[in-house]
This record gives C-alpha cells, sequence and structure tokens, in this order.
C-alpha cells in the first residue's frame, strides 16, 4: 500500500496460477478513498466471482482480471460510489454457450447501487451479458468497449434509471448490442437514460439497439453496422411481458447492412406492439441514414401493431434512404404514426 493506493501484486502473485483468494483479500482491504491497481502487463486469474463491495473506493487498471470458470466468471460493483477505469480489461479464458443468471455477467452492477462510474473499461468475452444493469440509478459508463459477449452487449433492466452510457463501441455481441429491457415484474420501467454516440457491430443474434420497454429513454448519434436484426428496435413485447414503451428518442445516426439474418424480418428500424392494454407512444426518430438493408428483407423501416397493441405518436422525420428492399415503409395500421422529410435512393417521398 502506498498512500491511497493498493498495488494488487502485494495480496496476489499474478503468476500464471489461481489467484482468486488474493484478489478477494485485496479487495477487502482497499478502503473508501483509496484505489486498487491492477497495473499494466498484470494479469491476475479467478475461478469465482469477484466482488467490490465497499463504498467510495476506485479500481484501476490498466492491467488485466482474468476469468477462468464461464459459471462464476462476473465481477460484480455492489457498493455505492464506486468508479472503475485506468484501462482495466476484464476477460475470459473462454466461453462454450449462452449463460443467463448472474454469476455469468462479466461486469455486473448490483440491484439497488448508485453513482457508478465505468470508464475506460473493456470487457472481452463474456458468458452472458458484458455489461449488466438492473436497478441502479446515476450510473455512466464512459468510453467502455464489450467485445464478444454471450448475451447483450450492453443490458440495462429492473427499474435503472438516470443513467447515461456515453461513447460505448459493442462489437459481436451474442444478442442486442445496447438494451433497455422493462419487464412488468419489475417494480417500474427503466427511465431517463441517454445512450450517446453508441457504435454497434455485427452482433450474431438480435437487435443493434433496442428499448423494449422504457420511460424517456434517447440514443444519438448512433452507428449500427450488420444487425442481425433490426439495427433500431423499439417495442412493447407480450411474449416478454414488458411495460410499454413512452417518451422515447432516436436522434441521428446511421444504420448499414440491417438485418442480415434472413429467418427474422425486420428490416432497419422497427416499432413494434403486440399487448392489448400497453403499447408504444410518443417516440420520436428523426435524421437516420439508412444503407444497404438485406434486399430481401419486407422493408427499411416498419410500424407494426399486432394482438391489439396501440402505437400513437411515433414520428419519423428526415430518413435518408438507399439501397435495400424495394420498400422503403410499410405499417399495417392507418395511423398513430407520421414519416415526413424523407429521402429514398436520392429522391423525396411523399409524407405519409
Amino acid at each position: 500500500m502506498s498512500g491511497g493506493q493498493v498495488d494488487v501484486t502485494a495480496y496476489a502473485r499474478c503468476d500464471g496460477g489461481d489467484d482468486t483468494a488474493g484478489l478477494k483479500a485485496a479487495l477487502g482491504a482497499v478502503r473508501a478513498g483509496q484505489t486498487l491497481v491492477i497495473p499494466a502487463g498484470v494479469t491476475c486469474r479467478h475461478s469465482s466471482v469477484l466482488s467490490v463491495t465497499t463504498s467510495g473506493v476506485h479500481l484501476a487498471g490498466p492491467g488485466t482480471l482474468l476469468a477462468t470458470d464461464e459459471s462464476a466468471s462476473g465481477v460484480w460493483i455492489d457498493a455505492d460510489d464506486v468508479t472503475v477505469d485506468g484501462g482495466l480489461t476484464l476477460k475470459i479464458t473462454g466461453t462454450t454457450r449462452r449463460w443467463n443468471t448472474y454469476e455469468q455477467m462479466k461486469l455486473r452492477l448490483v440491484n439497488g447501487r448508485k453513482n457508478i462510474t465505468i470508464r475506460n473499461v473493456t470487457i472481452d468475452g463474456s458468458a452472458g451479458a458484458g455489461i449488466f444493469i438492473g436497478n441502479v440509478s446515476h450510473f455512466l459508463l464512459d468510453h467502455v468497449t464489450v467485445l464478444n459477449s454471450q448475451g447483450d452487449g450492453i443490458h440495462m433492466t429492473n427499474g435503472s434509471h438516470d443513467g447515461v452510457v456515453d461513447q460505448a463501441t459493442v462489437k459481436g455481441a451474442g444478442d442486442d448490442g445496447i438494451a433497455v429491457v422493462s419487464y412488468r415484474s419489475n417494480r417500474e420501467p427503466c427511465h431517463d437514460i441517454q445512450v450517446r454516440s453508441p457504435v454497434v457491430e455485427a452482433n450474431s443474434w438480435g437487435r443493434g439497439v433496442s428499448v423494449v420497454g422504457g420511460v424517456r429513454i434517447t440514443y444519438s448519434d448512433i452507428s449500427v453496422d450488420s444487425s442481425n436484426a433490426a439495427a433500431v428496435y423499439i417495442a412493447q413485447e407480450r411474449s416478454y411481458q414488458t411495460y410499454g414503451v413512452s417518451n422515447v428518442r432516436v436522434l441521428g445516426g446511421r444504420l448499414v447492412q440491417s438485418n442480415t439474418n434472413s429467418s427474422v424480418d425486420h428490416g432497419a428500424v422497427l416499432v413494434y406492439a403486440s399487448e392489448s392494454g400497453y403499447g408504444v407512444k410518443n417516440v420520436t426518430m428523426s435524421d437516420l441514414t439508412i444503407t444497404d438493408t438485406r434486399d430481401t428483407a419486407t422493408r427499411n423501416v416498419g410500424v407494426v401493431s399486432v394482438g391489439g397493441g396501440s402505437i400513437q405518436g411515433v414520428a419519423l422525420s428526415r430518413f435518408t434512404i438507399s439501397g435495400g428492399p424495394t420498400r422503403s415503409f410499410s405499417s399495417n395500421i392507418d395511423s398513430g404514426y407520421s414519416a415526413t422529410g424523407w429521402t429514398v435512393d436520392g429522391h423525396a417521398v411523399a409524407d405519409r
């Protein structure tokens, strides 16, 4: 220990063996206001979940925490006012399938916690979601990178609110790149979350960016390339018993080669409601450039209601579309939406 810093190698050898016991001792030793440092060039291996449980501590790289057992590969932030930064990498030796419990989420912000900052951190492989945020408030993800997660790259759920995701990069996710999901089994929907300048590329399943139940969610300046299903998906889903959507904005960005999976007919942008008594309302999307969506998709942009799901106040403005399906837009309802100021293959089209 030197001043406010604790060097992890004072507790863990980090020389190729299992460092779980030493890492847990180091995490237990660091106090509020101190920083636990994994130095450059140092890789510490852990075979069970690691937890930060002291409020006000700082966990920093630029070294690596390497999980060796995919079934217990998570790092949990289970305290308030915690910062993780400094180029830290959270890595896994390998995954064989998608796992679905908290122990396999590579970085988990634990229920009920607040004021957590994750900055300049890389997730390199995950057995579940790369970053899982459940019932957390006042969080910041700043310049995080998530690579090759089995589940969503970044998953926000269980009423998480007042959060910012700034300049995140997600590549090779096994499901949605960045997702806000609000199940009705949760006390309240997610709300007041901003996702700014995200880059999402080549997810092997699911959507690029999504809001499946949520209130006052904003995506801005998005870049989504080679999404498996829709690049942008705003929905209420009966099958997953989600809350409805209201006051969601998608403001500016580019969608390239969307909906690569021919078995999922989404197109580049899909607004969807599927349950009576719930629905999608007050959604604004503007200034999206859509290029080369899979040309066998039904349309580039769709607004779809099934099962009595309500769609109201959906405004789609200033879309610029080139290539892709013959139809730029389709809907199975006659009202509840507008599409204005569109250009398709260099030609202005009539407003809807």
